[in-house]
C-alpha cells in the first residue's frame, strides 16, 4: 500500500513542477509630486533655477523689460548699487504702487543680490513718481529705496538704489532684473557697469 501512495505523491509533485508559477503584478512606481513654487518667499522652491517672479508659476504672462541696467560703485560704506529698468507702454495695466505691492528681484549669476516685496502701504507719491524709502521697521528692513515713474508715453520706469557689500566683484557677472507691480511682472537680462575698485 505504501508504494502506490508514494508514487502518487511523487507524480503529484512532478506535475506541480511542470506548471509555471504566476508572475506577480509589477509594483507601480512611486511618484513624488514636484514642490510648487511659492511666490514671494525669495526661495527657489521647485529647484528649477528661477526664484519667485522669474518663474512662470508666479509670472505666467511676463512683460519684457526694456533697457535694464545695473551700476555698481564701490564706496567706504559698501558697494552702491543702482538698477534702472523700464516696462514698455501698455505692458502694465494701471500701475499704482499706492494700491499694489511691488516686488524687486536682482540677481548676479546665481547669487541673489536683492529680493523682497514692498507693501503698497509704504509708498508715497509726488507728481508722477512713486517712492519707497526704507524706514528701518521690520516690515521694510533690507528692502532697497525704489522709485516708480509712469512716463507720458505710458511706459513705466523703475529705479532701485541700495548699498550692499561685496558687489564690486560681481560687476562682470550676468545680471538679471525681475520686477512685479500688482498683477504685472517681467524679467530680463541687465547690462552691468561698474567702477574699478581703488587700490
Amino acid at each position: 500500500m505504501r508504494r502506490p501512495i508514494a508514487a502518487a505523491v511523487i507524480t503529484a509533485l512532478l506535475l506541480a513542477g511542470c506548471h509555471p508559477r504566476p508572475t506577480p503584478a509589477p509594483t507601480p512606481p512611486t511618484t513624488i509630486p514636484p514642490t510648487p513654487e511659492v511666490c514671494g518667499n525669495c526661495v527657489d522652491d521647485d529647484a528649477n533655477g528661477r526664484i519667485d517672479y522669474e518663474d512662470a508659476r508666479c509670472c505666467p504672462h511676463p512683460a519684457a523689460l526694456e533697457a535694464a541696467s545695473v551700476t555698481v560703485v564701490p564706496s567706504s560704506a559698501g558697494d552702491e548699487l543702482t538698477v534702472n529698468a523700464r516696462f514698455p507702454a501698455g505692458a502694465l495695466t494701471e500701475p499704482n504702487p499706492l494700491l499694489d505691492d511691488v516686488t524687486v528681484q536682482v540677481r548676479a549669476g546665481r547669487r541673489s543680490v536683492l529680493c523682497g516685496t514692498i507693501g503698497h502701504q509704504f509708498w508715497s507719491k509726488s507728481g508722477e513718481t512713486y517712492r519707497f524709502r526704507p524706514r528701518g521697521t521690520p516690515a521694510t528692513r533690507g528692502l532697497p529705496e525704489t522709485f516708480v515713474r509712469v512716463l507720458p508715453t505710458g511706459a513705466v520706469a523703475v529705479r532701485v538704489e541700495s548699498i550692499r557689500p561685496g558687489l564690486a566683484t560681481l560687476a562682470a557677472a550676468e545680471w538679471r532684473v525681475t520686477l512685479r507691480i500688482g498683477d504685472g511682472c517681467g524679467s530680463g537680462a541687465a547690462k552691468a557697469s561698474g567702477t574699478p575698485v581703488p587700490e
